[in-house]
């Protein structure tokens, strides 16, 4: 699926054909769950290199960023699914050049479906490819910092099960603890990569930066504040 976002008459809307010809005016251009089509059409609109799908899920390390003459490609972690009995880290692809972001992922990812909405409802301003990528990171680091907390509170009430004396239900209240861990383990992943992708950006992209430097800062300093909090179970 192929959801695109256009700037009209400084104000940011989205883009209802899609289409090879409409999708080359676009400022954001987010694939979930592509189809070959959809990904064949998004390779001719790129200005940059796009990887296959599978590439894209099986990204290593070293392959984390890729710089080119006009612009850069960061493979990220974002959260995909916090549940009872399940907990996973989505790897999106962002392809980022002066006039355009190109999002990719096998799945929705739900900060980037909720930034969608926002748009489309015109609750946000967001100009540019940079000022759409950083909106990202920022609300990725909120979630994250949510489901922390929801955490604190599912481990408080997993404590009083086990210290009360009339608890019999000692092996639900394992089970539970060996699904916070899960869960937190995919968050600090997601801490450590999200740390990975802002230290790169102000190594290697202040040119790019500017005047968001400081909101990278910013960033930064969230995850070294939410970092310690990821080790109390």
């Amino acid at each position: 699926m192929i959801q695109a976002f256009k700037i009209q008459e400084e104000n940011i809307e989205i883009i209802k054909t899609k289409n090879e010809e409409a999708l080359k005016d676009a400022i954001w251009i987010d694939v979930s769950e592509p189809s070959n089509k959809e990904m064949k059409m998004v390779s001719q609109i790129s200005s940059l290199p796009i990887p296959s799908l599978k590439e894209i899920m099986e990204i290593e390390s070293s392959s984390h960023y890729e710089s080119y003459s006009n612009g850069f490609q960061l493979n990220c972690l974002l959260l995909q699914l916090i549940g009872r009995d399940d907990s996973s880290n989505a790897n999106v692809l962002f392809l980022i050049s002066n006039d355009k972001l190109i999002t990719i992922c096998q799945d929705e990812v739900p900060e980037i479906r909720l930034l969608r909405t926002y748009l489309k409802k015109n609750l946000l301003t967001l100009l540019t490819p940079k000022e759409i990528f950083l909106k990202l990171m920022d609300m990725k680091i909120d979630r994250i910092a949510d489901t922390l907390e929801d955490s604190y509170k599912r481990l408080n009430k997993i404590g009083k099960d086990v210290l009360s004396v009339k608890s019999e239900n000692i092996e639900d209240a394992i089970e539970d603890l060996a699904q916070e861990d899960d869960t937190l383990g995919m968050i600090r992943l997601c801490l450590m990569d999200t740390q990975r992708d802002m230290l790169v950006l102000q190594k290697r992209k202040s040119v790019w930066l500017r005047e968001d430097k400081g909101e990278v800062s910013e960033i930064l300093t969230d995850i070294e504040t939410l970092i310690p909090h990821n080790t109390f179970l």
